[in-house]
């Protein structure tokens, strides 16, 4: 498990019932704890792990069982929405199935705790489907699950609030146009962006309302962050090298390899923030674009601008969102480093784009197109054999890497099952096991402060250091 997990479980150790564990837990990120994510605000998200938590407790395959569901969900989706792009063809199949093992978005999936960024992708595909509903059949019944949708992903992570807005902005001008040209309002059709406008306002309204409640003024809040000055060429950078590498790296997963127990580590002579990521990634970009722009249809291309735009702007606003919350404070080496799973969300958006933009390739009928088609698919096959080989390997590398901590974390369990009727019981893990880990995070209790170790972090209420009523030996373990 990650730090940010046993660290979830600490702040919630203490909570049994339902309600306490999700309407009474809906904002734990803005815990002294969890120093920089203050500002955010994610209900939803939290709700979800809430449930979880109250469902499953320690129980560790169930977390990962939900995580894998959550998946499976997002890519059945994923795949639903390019096969309605791409009606015959293996094309959906390849483009779903190489998002779905990707190697270096694998952290997303087998981190308990990141289920609810799962859920904001369900999310944001079924609001993305129903948006292509709704813009070919504007009417309230395709409007609502649009909204709905929309309002659920914002509230689970900040940017479905990017979504919410470029949608809202897009209908708004396709109004303005049209009565441009007609000299004629359709009071109906104002409506919609205006109710999907009330989205990102009834966020940023009920966070500060929220953040009111727990500190001081959002505003206080904002003034009071100890981060850097925000550069604008800096911002520029941070966006540009993080979009290139995390779209490099579902097509090359041998550039980075991950560690067991470490994050992201670069591998041969090209550096996390070399420009030779831009330089080899922008052009294979506009080459791809322009032969597609080149080969498609007129009509077809103008109809795909909204589902386009759309996921530019996402992948835009993603890599701004991290580069403010992340990049901006840690630079940008730290970020990409330390945070693989990014690819996930951002990799999600680029599959998308990927299938509205370049499907015109698959579906030329010249001999010699057809030939440069097969070459590509049978490239493809072979980037998604080495992604999932390499998934796999990881997989089962981290599956040893934390299974002593599992079996220290049931034996725990197992030891306070026996003396649930003991008021007194407490315990204490035996300083030579390894097992209980250090985590990054420090306990403010004690001055100065130290490391929490993962059976206090797990169990704060029955652990002490020392001389505990019962005393963990995992030795031989």
């Amino acid at each position: 498990m990650q730090p940010d997990q046993f660290m979830y479980l600490f702040l919630t150790a203490g909570k049994k019932d339902l309600w306490s564990l999700t309407f009474g837990s809906y904002a734990l990120n803005r815990h002294p704890l969890n120093p920089g994510d203050e500002l955010l605000f994610r209900p939803v998200l939290y709700l979800l792990l809430g449930i979880e938590r109250w469902l499953f407790g320690y129980n560790f395959h169930y977390w990962q069982l939900a995580s894998l569901l959550l998946h499976l969900g997002v890519c059945l989706l994923l795949y639903k929405i390019i096969r309605e792009v791409h009606a015959k063809g293996p094309v959906p199949f390849l483009l779903t199935l190489l998002f779905g093992v990707q190697y270096f978005s694998m952290e997303m999936v087998i981190w308990h705790h990141m289920s609810g960024y799962l859920l904001f992708c369900l999310l944001f595909l079924y609001s993305f489907q129903q948006f292509r509903k709704f813009k070919n059949q504007p009417s309230w019944p395709n409007f609502f699950p649009l909204y709905i949708g929309l309002l659920l992903a914002a509230f689970t992570y900040e940017a479905g609030n990017a979504a919410a807005g470029w949608i809202a902005f897009y209908l708004l001008a396709i109004n303005v146009v049209s009565s441009l040209r007609s000299n004629k309002l359709k009071p109906v059709s104002w409506k919609y962006p205006l109710l999907i406008f009330t989205i990102p306002l009834f966020y940023i309204l009920l966070s500060a309302l929220d953040y009111n409640y727990r500190f001081e003024s959002f505003a206080s809040g904002l003034h009071s962050l100890e981060t850097p000055a925000i550069n604008v060429i800096g911002v520029m950078q941070f966006v540009l090298f993080s979009s290139s590498l995390w779209l490099f790296s579902a097509f090359d997963p041998l550039y980075l390899i991950l560690s067991p127990g470490e994050r992201l580590a670069t591998t041969g002579w090209v550096g996390l923030d070399s420009p030779l990521v831009i330089l080899g990634v922008i052009p294979v970009i506009l080459f791809a674009v322009g032969y597609a722009i080149r080969r498609a249809r007129k009509r077809q291309l103008v109809d795909a601008l909204p589902e386009i735009s759309i996921l530019i702007v996402m992948m835009l606003a993603f890599s701004f969102i991290i580069e403010m919350g992340r990049g901006t404070p840690r630079g940008i080496v730290d970020t990409l480093q330390g945070n693989p799973y990014y690819t996930y969300i951002f990799n999600l958006f680029a599959i998308l784009l990927i299938a509205f933009t370049l499907t015109p390739i698959f579906n030329v009928a010249r001999s010699s197109d057809a030939l440069a088609n097969v070459l590509m698919m049978v490239s493809l096959i072979i980037i998604i054999a080495f992604n999932a080989r390499m998934t796999f390997a990881m997989n089962m590398a981290m599956l040893e890497y934390s299974k002593a901590t599992w079996i220290l974390v049931e034996k725990i369990e197992q030891l306070a099952h026996a003396h649930a009727d003991d008021e007194t019981f407490t315990f204490s893990v035996d300083a030579s096991c390894k097992e209980d880990i250090d985590l990054y995070w420090y306990d403010l209790r004690d001055v100065p402060p130290k490391p929490f170790k993962a059976a206090e972090a797990l169990y704060p209420y029955t652990y002490v250091e020392k001389n505990g009523k019962y005393v963990i030996s995992c030795m031989n373990d």
